[in-house]
């Protein structure tokens, strides 16, 4: 969130968050969701498995129900990469 602040002050306008990095994914999705800064600076939610270049390791479906319990915290786009919807 400090990171976020410092890049709404330097004047960006669109977040993409890694969940895959984050250790307290869904907390971090509840935290932008419910900030003011979401009005302003609007951000798309990434789980990207280690297949496809990114930290997480679960399976296709876990990957989902994380991007899903983003969406139920309060993130406003999430992105699932060809690979994992193509399966």
């Amino acid at each position: 969130m400090q990171h976020a602040r410092r890049e709404v002050a330097e004047g960006e306008r669109f977040f993409e968050f890694r969940l895959d990095y984050l250790p307290d994914r869904i907390r971090a999705s509840r935290r932008y969701s419910n900030s003011s800064r979401s009005i302003r600076t609007p951000a798309s939610w990434h789980c990207r498995r280690h297949q496809n270049k990114g930290k997480f390791n679960g399976s296709i479906e876990e990957q989902v129900r994380i991007l899903e319990k983003a969406i139920d915290a309060g993130a406003k786009a999430v992105d699932v990469e060809i690979e994992s919807a193509e399966t």
